[in-house]
């Protein structure tokens, strides 16, 4: 079988090999998103596009859905704001939690204080692991804590970029004047091994 995501229609379809559709999963009228997955129980695991995003850069996302291999819904999850939105690619663990990519929105005045040297907002990566059941964060990571930068040494962040290959540097692609300054596509969970 294969699956198919369909962001043109709006659908994710099940087919065989010959290109016969077995079967349609019902999106309740939202939109897609950048991600479905079939998980081991016959459910749907998908991202739709929030409602009215205020951040919306490509690889639209906001929201996520467990759909039943019977069309009823186990679980919705709302991850939108005007200050952060879920975005392209999620991944359901063995806890039963989800983790994905999300974009937080940093203003202009927190990114000069980061070493930023545009004079914009920026919109850096974090990866969040949620309790869909709960809508809990129960872990997070953030790109902001592992900035470096050469631009201004009256920040506490300054230091040579090249003597820190283990942290990012802010003003990488700062001249994206969008503030899409780093732009993930995936995610992939090695859970035996504990890495992203």
């Amino acid at each position: 079988y294969i699956l198919v995501v369909d962001t043109n229609a709006d659908g994710v379809f099940l087919i065989n090999h010959d290109g016969d559709e077995l079967f349609e999963w019902d999106l309740d009228g939202d939109e897609l998103g950048d991600d479905a997955q079939l998980l081991d129980d016959g459910s749907l695991l998908v991202s739709l596009k929030s409602n009215n995003p205020q951040i919306n850069f490509g690889g639209y996302g906001g929201k996520f859905r467990k759909i039943n291999a019977d069309q009823s819904i186990d679980w919705n999850v709302t991850y939108s704001s005007s200050d952060y939105i879920s975005h392209h690619d999620v991944d359901y663990l063995s806890n039963g939690n989800i983790i994905f990519l999300a974009w937080e929105k940093v203003s202009a005045t927190e990114a000069e204080e980061m070493g930023f040297s545009a004079n914009n907002n920026m919109y850096p990566e974090s990866i969040i692991e949620m309790n869909p059941l709960t809508n809990e964060v129960v872990w997070e990571w953030h790109a902001t804590d592992h900035f470096v930068q050469d631009h201004d040494n009256t920040k506490e962040n300054y230091g040579v970029v090249a003597d820190n290959p283990n942290k990012i540097d802010v003003n990488y692609n700062s001249s994206q004047s969008d503030g899409d300054i780093m732009h993930a596509n995936g995610i992939t969970i090695d859970e035996v091994n504990n890495l992203l």
